[in-house]
């Protein structure tokens, strides 16, 4: 029987957010911006990511659909997993 080694998987993630104003960009009155999340291993933790992965939500999702957070456990979340896996 061979063995499969499992691949070095850190003990968490960092967890980037960016916010850009664009009301100048936009007719309607108010303020409007554009948001996005970027989620990577821990620093030192391995190399560092080669992939980046561009996940958008359509409809009436939101970007919690990819970073499922249930009572502070991120057990669920697509990003989580992937940034502990070396993806960007």
């Amino acid at each position: 029987m061979q063995e499969h080694s499992q691949p070095h998987i850190p003990p968490k993630v960092e967890r980037h957010h960016l916010s850009v104003d664009v009301s100048h960009a936009v007719e309607e009155a108010g303020e409007h911006s554009i948001a996005a999340q970027v989620t990577l291993p821990v620093p030192g933790a391995g190399p560092a990511p080669r992939v980046a992965l561009c996940c958008l939500p359509g409809g009436f999702l939101s970007k919690a659909y990819f970073d499922l957070e249930v009572d502070g456990n991120y057990e669920f979340s697509f990003v989580e997993y992937m940034a502990r896996r070396g993806f960007a």
